[in-house]
């Protein structure tokens, strides 16, 4: 049940999870006057959580079609890519990014050769200019002549911040999950102080 509220920006996702042993509801009249239970957040809201979503989906396509200058401004100008030690370690700043980035591009193949297939987003505003973000990672090698096609598997675990009324990727790791497991779980907000 999706409710719309004129008066308010309100939206009001509903999901119901209730059993009638032989019977049905014939209107909405017959539905139990009880609490629902479900998803609430405004308009706003959502449209931020829709905003952050749409930067981890360019920054697969952007990588995986190398358009690197495009990757690299969907990141802060002091962000880190936090890729472990089999990947470089930690890219500090956007520049550093962007090179690391580059040769990443050149040693993969042609455009759309590697694809950094990405779901299941959780998405959470912290305030009104930071939010995290958590991803699942499917790595896979699409060029022809590829006995196996999976890369890798992994959790992508992402900072966002609002810099002048635009969302950008603050901090980004990888916790891996496939064929070598280095996981390190959620963040910990308060212990690296963002």
């Amino acid at each position: 049940m999706h409710q719309w509220s004129r008066g308010s920006s309100l939206i009001q996702i509903i999901v119901l999870d209730y059993k009638f042993e032989n019977q049905q509801a014939k209107d909405d009249s017959e539905w139990p006057e009880q609490p629902f239970t479900g998803i609430e957040m405004t308009l706003e809201e959502l449209l931020e959580k829709e905003t952050i979503k749409e930067i981890r989906i360019k920054y697969s396509h952007y990588f995986d079609g190398k358009m690197v200058d495009d990757l690299a401004d969907l990141f802060c100008e002091d962000a880190v890519c936090e890729f472990g030690p089999d990947y470089g370690g930690d890219w500090v700043g956007k520049e550093t990014i962007r090179a690391n980035f580059a040769s990443y591009a050149e040693r993969e193949g042609p455009p759309f050769g590697v694809l950094h297939a990405v779901t299941n987003p959780l998405i959470t505003l912290i305030d009104s200019t930071t939010a995290c973000g958590r991803w699942y990672l499917h790595d896979l090698n699409t060029q022809e002549g590829v006995d196996n096609p999976l890369i890798l598997y992994g959790l992508y675990d992402d900072v966002y911040k609002k810099v002048f009324g635009k969302w950008l990727i603050y901090r980004t790791k990888i916790d891996f999950l496939w064929p070598k497991r280095q996981y390190t779980g959620f963040r910990d907000f308060k212990k690296e102080n963002i």
